[in-house]
C-alpha cells in the first residue's frame, strides 16, 4: 500500500531495540513509543504468561509478541526469567496501511 495524506507527510519513525530484558525498562519503552510509529523489539525475555505486559504499555499500539522460552510450570512463574523473544509494536494510527502477517515460529 502507498502511504499518502497529510498524516504521513513527515514520514514514519521506526525503532529497533535490543532490550536485553524488559525488567526495569518499561518506562524507556513507553518513551520510545511517544516518538516512534513502529518498534521492533528484540530480547524482551518474557514468557507466554507475561506477554500481556507489552500489550499494556501503551494502548495506542498493538503488539505481536513471540517468546523463545517455553512457558514454565505455574509453580515457577516469576522465579525464572526467559531469554530471547521478539515483538513488533505498531501504532494504531497506521492500521490503514500496515497489514498483519501471521507468523508461526518453531523452536527446537
Amino acid at each position: 500500500n502507498k502511504i499518502s495524506g497529510s498524516e504521513f507527510e513527515s514520514g514514519i519513525n521506526i525503532c529497533s531495540w535490543n532490550a536485553n530484558g524488559l525488567g526495569t525498562s518499561i518506562p524507556y519503552l513507553s518513551k520510545l513509543m511517544q516518538s516512534n510509529d513502529i518498534i521492533l523489539l528484540q530480547e524482551h525475555w518474557l514468557h507466554q504468561h507475561s506477554k500481556h505486559i507489552l500489550e499494556n504499555v501503551n494502548q495506542d499500539f498493538y503488539c505481536e509478541c513471540f517468546e523463545s522460552s517455553p512457558d514454565l510450570c505455574p509453580l515457577n512463574k516469576g522465579h525464572m526469567i526467559g531469554h530471547g523473544g521478539i515483538a513488533i509494536m505498531v501504532n494504531r494510527s497506521l492500521q490503514a496501511v500496515v497489514s498483519k502477517v501471521n507468523l508461526k515460529i518453531k523452536y527446537k
